[in-house]
């Protein structure tokens, strides 16, 4: 499947036939957000902006179609909201249906690890507003080499692969296309434009919103000095997504410079000591 190099858009990919219920399945972990309206079906697959992903695109959603915001309707486990749900529902019932247009997002690996492991952070730090108390947290949190060497002892809130929600066991593509969280805007841009002009015209005013996100230090910092043996374990533990999506260990991070329009929690992660905020002064 063509889902794009870095700098080389991919057009869209050939699933298999019955897509995500065709082929022989390698234990699917994704969920699934479904527009029949607009035939399309985005698999989430956590910490690779799956949230910010299904937000954005409800908002786009609603806000074409002029639906109230405030009358919102649940349709999803914990408390999942949308305006209407011929535009907007969750669930994978279309997933694999020839006249969809089913997409997901990838990450590196080593990359995404780091994003596991301080949202783990993060989700203790919801619990209060106190900024300091937050700080606190982080310094106390268990560290990433532990995460990376010891799972158990340092549990994250996701850990699963990626590659099982977008290709079969065989390696035959799920889903039509595949797009690169390090080339965000260019990839989310092609998405909602093959979807359906209009509704990219509406995204380019309304604009991007993040949610979900953690402060931490690049990636590339958390495996130097005497962790850098975490950049094999971590390749190992993740060694089909690295093959079948084609990662190395840089080619990764925002390399294409996206910045999104506003935040979900008012500011930046980091702002709000949200995350690995351990460096912060």
């Amino acid at each position: 499947m063509d889902y794009g190099e870095p700098g080389n858009p991919g057009r869209d990919g050939m699933k298999a036939k019955g897509g995500a219920h065709g082929g022989h399945l390698g234990g699917f972990v994704g969920t699934c957000y479904t527009s029949v309206r607009y035939k399309f079906t985005l698999v989430h697959v956590h910490k690779n902006g799956g949230s910010a992903l299904a937000d954005n695109i409800r908002r786009i959603l609603c806000t074409h179609h002029k639906l109230d915001k405030k009358r919102m309707i649940k349709v999803g486990p914990n408390g999942y909201k949308t305006c209407a749900k011929y535009l907007w529902n969750h669930g994978c019932e279309n997933l694999g249906k020839p006249d969809f247009f089913d997409f997901t997002f990838a990450r590196n690996p080593w990359d995404r690890a780091v994003s596991m492991w301080s949202y783990t952070i993060k989700r203790k730090q919801l619990k209060t507003k106190n900024t300091l108390l937050r700080k606190k947290q982080a310094e106390t949190h268990c560290k990433f080499e532990a995460f990376v060497r010891n799972p158990p002892s340092c549990p994250a809130f996701h850990d699963e692969n990626q590659w099982s929600s977008m290709f079969s066991r065989g390696g035959e593509p799920l889903l039509n296309f595949i797009g690169r969280l390090e080339y965000f805007a260019r990839d989310f841009d092609y998405v909602i434009r093959h979807i359906n002009v209009d509704l990219y015209n509406t995204y380019k005013e309304i604009g991007f919103e993040m949610a979900n996100d953690s402060a931490h230090k690049k990636y590339t910092d958390y495996y130097t000095g005497n962790q850098n043996d975490l950049q094999e374990i971590i390749g190992k533990r993740y060694k089909k997504d690295i093959e079948l999506l084609g990662y190395t260990f840089l080619k990764g991070g925002n390399l294409g410079n996206f910045v999104p329009s506003s935040y979900h929690d008012g500011l930046p992660a980091a702002d709000l000591n949200y995350g690995d905020v351990t460096k912060k002064g």
